[in-house]
């Protein structure tokens, strides 16, 4: 399964840092499409309850991070749109 996240908020600070290293430790495949001060936007690629699990470690994020909210946006997986 796929999806977008997008985190926002006050994400001064390491924070893409963080995020990718939750992914790997989540077994994902990330890779992050979009850095600011107030938004990042990543890809994550994985099982549903690993998803879930990484949309929930987002939105707690690191002590240096205020998250406001985090938007799950599901997308089509490559192996999904191989005929």
């Amino acid at each position: 399964m796929r999806e977008v996240l997008r985190i926002m908020g006050d994400l001064r600070g390491p924070v893409e840092e963080w995020i990718l290293h939750r992914a790997d430790k989540l077994s994902l495949d990330g890779e992050v499409l979009h850095v600011s001060d107030s938004r990042i936007t990543i890809r994550v690629d994985g099982p549903e309850e690993l998803l879930e699990a990484m949309a929930l470690a987002c939105s707690l994020g690191p002590s240096e991070a205020l998250v406001e909210r985090v938007e799950r946006v599901s997308m089509p997986s490559e192996s999904n749109n191989a005929h």
